[in-house]
């Protein structure tokens, strides 16, 4: 066999070991617990931020639901919670120019029916009278404004009116 070599064993006695291994253990345990409360901290203040976006979103849905067309979103969140502010805020204008172009249209409706020489009533189907112009009131000696929203047999008329406007919605053509 050949020349026997020397073994040369280098040993660390266990209790240093041990040692070491207490104060990484513990420095790992430290470092994990700090990672855990910055989480916690990120977690929270993210949860805060979307809370908040998700009540604006949900109080200003509750208020154009309610009518309030001048009602905005504001998520301020950059990412999908503004895009749906964004939708939200677009749906509002378009309600509100809806609104305003209805608006517009019965006014000028209005004044073409006050300006008709020929008298119109109109009815809903529950007989609640939705439309009653001034020449209506002239021939029928009845105040328009005292009779829309009231029903048929509410406002003073002549029975046969009444009779050939109730006919009138029983068959859906004019009589």
């Amino acid at each position: 066999e050949g020349p026997s070599r020397p073994i040369i064993r280098l040993a660390v006695p266990m209790s240093g070991v041990r040692r070491a291994w207490s104060v990484v253990a513990r420095n790992v345990a430290f470092a994990a617990l700090i990672a855990m409360l910055v989480a916690a901290a990120l977690a929270i203040w993210l949860s805060v931020g979307t809370t908040r976006a998700v009540a604006d979103l949900a109080r200003t849905a509750r208020r154009l639901g309610d009518g309030d067309l001048t009602a905005r979103a504001h998520a301020n969140t950059d990412g999908e919670l503004d895009a749906l502010a964004g939708a939200l805020n677009t749906m509002a204008q378009n309600l509100s120019a809806m609104n305003d172009q209805q608006e517009r249209d019965a006014a000028h409706l209005r004044a073409i029916l006050a300006q008709m020489a020929d008298g119109v009533l109109v009815l809903a189907p529950d007989e609640t009278i939705r439309v009653f112009n001034l020449a209506a009131g002239r021939m029928l000696a009845t105040d328009p404004a005292a009779a829309v929203g009231r029903g048929l047999s509410e406002v003073p008329l002549d029975y046969e009116v009444q009779e050939l406007a109730r006919r009138t919605l029983r068959l859906q053509t004019p009589g």
